[in-house]
């Protein structure tokens, strides 16, 4: 019976099997069927899981080069016909992407380290619960190779005004502007830069939560499968 339905997700499967196991001891319970087996019982499928999609080596050398060359340009405030990319401030989404790289926490626990989490002379981060799938706190090593970056983040954090309580990877604090400023610790506008950032097209880059091809800074793309660069303009 399954098979014949493989176009619904083995979810829908399992929630339509759980109310008809229950309708049907209901009605065994209410004497409006024999009592029995019922017919509904292991009939769960086990929910399919897609592969988490990751960056090989190169890919990521790749991914590395593309943003210290933005850092650069935009250090040298040098920037392209349109204004600035998506990729700035630079020095700001290097750090982020060091940081989910460094630590393994998700998007949503970064969201919600607060600059009083964050202890470097002890080397710890503290993820807050807010920001946890599974509603616990606990404590990830700052490893070396993350603690330039993030003392970095905190100087800058600082004297953008920003408080012990205030969010440490609220890129409105790096931005100058009135709408930058107005949008500060607004964890929905937070979200929606994160996403904007790791979406699949970023001002002709390919992000997509650190996988799908990458497009070299400017002009040329990589193919994920052969490597090879190709001209898009």
């Amino acid at each position: 019976m399954y098979s014949e339905k493989k176009q619904q997700s083995a979810q829908t499967w399992n929630n339509k099997i759980a109310h008809l196991r229950a309708l049907y001891n209901y009605a065994m319970e209410s004497g409006l069927l024999p009592a029995g087996k019922n017919p509904f019982n292991n009939c769960t499928v086990q929910r399919d899981r897609k592969k988490k999609r990751t960056l090989n080596r190169s890919q990521l050398t790749r991914l590395y080069l593309i943003m210290q060359q933005a850092e650069i340009e935009s250090n040298r405030k040098i920037f392209a016909r349109g204004g600035r990319s998506a990729l700035y401030p630079a020095w700001f989404w290097i750090t982020v992407l060091d940081t989910l790289r460094y630590t393994g926490m998700r998007q949503n626990q970064l969201l919600h380290i607060q600059l009083r989490d964050v202890n470097l002379t002890e080397g710890y981060i503290d993820l807050r619960l807010e920001g946890s799938k599974t509603h616990r706190e606990w404590r990830v090593p700052v490893v070396k190779q993350l603690r330039l970056r993030l003392q970095l983040l905190l100087t800058r954090a600082t004297e953008a005004g920003a408080g012990p309580k205030d969010n440490l990877f609220d890129v409105s604090f790096y931005i100058a502007g009135k709408k930058a400023k107005f949008d500060r610790n607004d964890v929905t506008v937070m979200h929606q830069k994160i996403r904007s950032f790791f979406s699949p097209s970023v001002k002709g880059m390919w992000f997509c939560r650190f996988a799908a091809p990458f497009q070299t800074y400017p002009g040329y793309r990589t193919d994920e499968s052969t490597g090879k660069e190709s001209s898009t303009g």
